[in-house]
């Protein structure tokens, strides 16, 4: 555990010294190592990079339930039921730098990233390697965003609700990684390729244990209901909370952990007025027209 927080430490350190989100290829990014400087050249040996029949890789927005299927990943593909700690997590794509890091992990590696798919390894999008690419209703998936930003000593700390909503929720305007509209668009155009699983976090908060299945039968490895109990009991919400390490925590005004907040489906209810969710459904009716996702805003 010391370790874990030395390493999380050293890295707070490195991303503070590249100062705030940066611009390339017109998308916004966040600060990570494995992103800046020399942007050039690290996308194109994320791009470049050989990829394993054995990778999985857990895709996702920020904030939509990433944390929480890496663990039940994690349990899967180790066949074990400890927890996860930083020092073993290194599989975050826009941290690794050198890719050395990624390319002399053994098999079978899980990865995780929350890049838009264009900027996917290009072997994983020709189907080598599996992706787990997991959704959130947006509404709830906002909030949870705010929550987690806020304060935050690299992005603004100050920012009301009201603020974000409006530049945010509503414009897209300076988000990380292009921003929840545009990326989910993006994302949807490939949900038909068999080397992707498609998981909604409120279908995973409804039935975790047939997610689990789900997830270890895509994966291919094996799960007997007993496990994937074990592992629903051990990745609940309160339990994650207890004993996960908030790698995060580091960017936070005394290190208070903003990783993991309420983990409700329907918490948007507390923070949307009535005004802003008319606002909310019809701008994304507009926005998002076309598409065909399903979203669960209340169980």
């Amino acid at each position: 555990m010391e370790s874990a927080h030395k390493e999380m430490k050293s890295l707070g350190e490195k991303i503070m010294k590249m100062g705030g989100p940066f611009v390339y290829d017109n998308v916004m990014w966040p600060p990570f190592p494995g992103l800046c400087p020399d942007s050039e050249k690290k996308f194109k040996e994320k791009q470049d990079m050989e990829c394993r029949d054995t990778d999985v890789y857990l895709c996702s927005f920020p904030k939509a339930g990433t944390n929480w299927t890496h663990e039940v990943l994690s349990m899967l593909m180790s066949q074990s039921t400890s927890y996860n700690l930083w020092v073993k997590q290194k599989g975050l794509l826009e941290m690794c730098d050198p890719i050395d890091s990624v390319t002399k992990m053994p098999s079978p590696r899980l990865l995780m990233t929350h890049m838009p798919y264009r900027y996917l390894p290009s072997q994983l999008q020709n189907g080598k390697g599996k992706i787990v690419y997991v959704q959130r209703n947006p509404k709830d998936l906002f909030v949870s965003l705010y929550n987690f930003e806020k304060g935050k000593s690299a992005i603004e700390k100050h920012l009301s609700w009201e603020e974000f909503f409006e530049k945010t929720v509503i414009k897209d305007e300076g988000a990380l990684y292009g921003g929840w509209y545009e990326y989910t668009k993006e994302w949807e155009k490939q949900l038909g390729h068999d080397n992707i699983l498609q998981l909604y976090y409120e279908d995973m908060k409804k039935d975790l244990t047939g997610n689990i299945l789900k997830i270890a039968d895509f994966i291919e490895t094996s799960c007997s209901k007993e496990l994937a109990e074990t592992i629903a009991d051990k990745c609940s919400f309160d339990n994650l909370k207890a004993n996960r390490i908030d790698p995060t925590s580091f960017l936070t005004d005394g290190g208070k952990s903003t990783l993991f907040r309420k983990g409700q489906v329907g918490d948007w209810k507390n923070w949307f007025t009535v005004a802003q969710n008319e606002i909310f459904d019809r701008n994304y009716k507009d926005v998002m027209k076309g598409t065909t996702l399903n979203f669960l805003y209340e169980l």
